[in-house]
């Protein structure tokens, strides 16, 4: 317990905070190939590297001279999935 904390620890404070891309990737990798668990399970890995490529992309590129944190991006990207989910499952 005490290794997880403090890989993860270690991580973030390395990186930032990615939030949502382990929320996202899933869901969104559900959709795409269905229930198979091996399939969503790489399909997810495979999304959640593309969804943070392009947040820090973005986050890099978008006001040139300026960088955002590629978290802040996930935030709003993850935000506005999440709005679409819940209303798509109240319909």
């Amino acid at each position: 317990m005490v290794m997880v904390a403090l890989a993860s620890g270690v991580t973030v404070s390395s990186v930032g905070v990615i939030s949502f891309v382990g929320l996202m990737a899933p869901h969104l990798a559900r959709r795409l190939v269905g229930g198979h668990f091996l399939k969503r399970f790489c399909m997810s890995n495979l999304l959640g590297v593309l969804l943070l490529l392009v947040a820090d992309l973005l986050a890099r590129n978008l006001f040139k001279p300026y960088e955002f944190p590629a978290g802040s991006l996930t935030l709003l990207f993850g935000a506005i999935f999440f709005i679409y989910v819940m209303s798509q499952e109240e319909k």
